[in-house]
C-alpha cells in the first residue's frame, strides 16, 4: 500500500510542455469551418435516419394490419366456400326429393 503502478524515471530539466508547430490563424479558422460544416453534415444524418426509422415503424404497423385483414378475409372466404358446398348438398338432396320417381 502506498506504492504507485507503472512509475518510470522522473523527467529532469525541462521547463515547458512539448513544443509543437502552431497552426496560423488562417488555418485553425478553415479547420474549424470544416468541423461546423462536418457538424451541420451529420445532424441532417441523423435527422434523416430518425424520420427513416420513424417511417419503417408505420410501414410494420401497416403491413401487420395488413396481414390482419388478409387472414380474416381468409377465413371469411373459407367459410363461404363451405357454406356454399353445404348450400349446393341441400339444393341436389331437394331436387331428388322433388322430381317424381318412376315407381310412382
Amino acid at each position: 500500500s502506498g506504492t504507485m503502478e507503472g512509475g518510470g524515471k522522473p523527467l529532469r530539466g525541462r521547463m515547458g510542455g512539448a513544443q509543437s508547430e502552431g497552426l496560423s490563424e488562417a488555418e485553425l479558422a478553415k479547420l474549424r469551418k470544416q468541423i461546423d460544416a462536418l457538424g451541420s453534415k451529420l445532424d441532417a444524418v441523423k435527422a434523416e435516419r430518425a424520420a427513416a426509422q420513424s417511417e419503417a415503424r408505420e410501414l410494420q404497423k401497416e403491413a401487420k394490419r395488413a396481414q390482419t385483414v388478409h387472414n380474416k378475409q381468409a377465413m371469411q372466404l373459407e367459410a363461404a366456400a363451405a357454406q356454399r358446398a353445404a348450400l349446393e348438398k341441400r339444393l341436389d338432396s331437394a331436387r331428388a326429393a322433388s322430381q317424381p320417381s318412376e315407381a310412382e
